[in-house]
């Protein structure tokens, strides 16, 4: 096995919306929910009576909502520094997002308040990025490909490309 390097940490608090790079604080784990932090909120496409892991349809997420994937976040409104210690963002925050957007104002705040993170699967997890495999992504497919797509918790450097594939 290679030996991998951490270059960059990063947490996604509202599923279906940009990240924060976290170089400063890293990440913070926990067994039973994962990345601390890490989508805690989303926007479902109907009212949900009870707040729970849904599968990603039940959501705007980037894969089923072009406008996501080309969100934009208010550079002075999502930052490290706007979180609160607990990797939590304001609803004044959420509020700037969706008017700078215009895409979720008819979606319904989701807030998990930290119990459980909206990923894409139940089970906790953190995901890791080889931007090597990436790198060999893009010159297979003949462009750049940009990791923010895949949205992952930690990018690594110094793996083989496509090494992580047999962890």
């Amino acid at each position: 096995m290679s030996h991998a390097t951490v270059v960059q940490t990063n947490i996604y608090p509202c599923k279906g919306l940009p990240g924060i790079s976290t170089p400063t604080r890293g990440l913070d784990i926990d067994t039973l929910v994962g990345v601390i932090g890490d989508r805690n909120y989303a926007f479902s496409r109907k009212p949900m009576e009870q707040v729970a892991w849904q599968p990603k349809k039940k959501f705007f997420a980037c894969v089923n909502e072009a406008a996501c994937a080309a969100a934009t976040v208010p550079s002075e409104a999502w930052t490290e520094d706007s979180l609160d210690e607990a990797f939590r963002i304001t609803p004044r925050l959420v509020q700037s997002v969706v008017i700078k957007n215009n895409f979720l104002a008819q979606g319904h705040l989701i807030d998990t308040k930290g119990a459980f993170n909206m990923a894409d699967d139940e089970k906790p997890y953190v995901s890791i990025l080889n931007l090597e495999s990436v790198r060999r992504l893009g010159k297979y497919m003949g462009c750049e490909v940009d990791p923010h797509r895949f949205r992952m918790n930690v990018w690594v450097e110094g793996l083989r490309p496509f090494e992580e594939l047999g962890w």
